[in-house]
């Protein structure tokens, strides 16, 4: 959806002069009164320029095929209501680099190390430690969809 930057560059340029639109993404996600308050402040003062630069980083990327040759223990993971070409990335990136995992936290949206940190913080120290992962953890398979 690249062809999508530069309409959804402007709409969060208007959206970023609203505190109110900003405090319903923060609703959104699910965060504490506390963490409401951080994020419209922090966004807020965020800069146009350096949205736009993290925003053209994230849309540019691509799937390089030097992946390959990583043998580096990786774990993927994303929330289970994430948008499908999330999912998809879960699902095929274990294909591509030869020791990642990948990893769906059900009913989970695109901040959810902040809707669950107990699960995620969990998750991280058995990754680090080299223990089982979180029973709540799923591996799924959502290429054929």
């Amino acid at each position: 959806n690249r062809f999508l930057l530069e309409p959804q560059l402007w709409l969060i340029s208007i959206s970023k002069r609203s505190r109110k639109s900003l405090e319903k993404q923060a609703k959104y996600l699910q965060l504490t009164s506390d963490e409401q308050v951080a994020f419209v402040e922090n966004f807020m003062k965020m800069s146009m320029m350096t949205y736009r630069t993290i925003y053209k980083e994230v849309v540019g990327f691509e799937v390089s095929s030097v992946l390959e040759k990583i043998p580096i223990p990786t774990l993927i993971c994303a929330g289970g209501k994430e948008s499908k070409i999330i999912l998809q990335a879960v699902d095929m990136l274990p294909g591509i680099l030869p020791e990642a995992k990948g990893y769906i936290a059900p009913g989970l949206g695109h901040g959810w190390n902040l809707e669950a940190p107990d699960l995620f913080n969990a998750m991280v120290r058995a990754w680090i430690n080299h223990g089982p992962l979180p029973k709540e953890l799923k591996i799924v398979s959502v290429m054929d969809e």
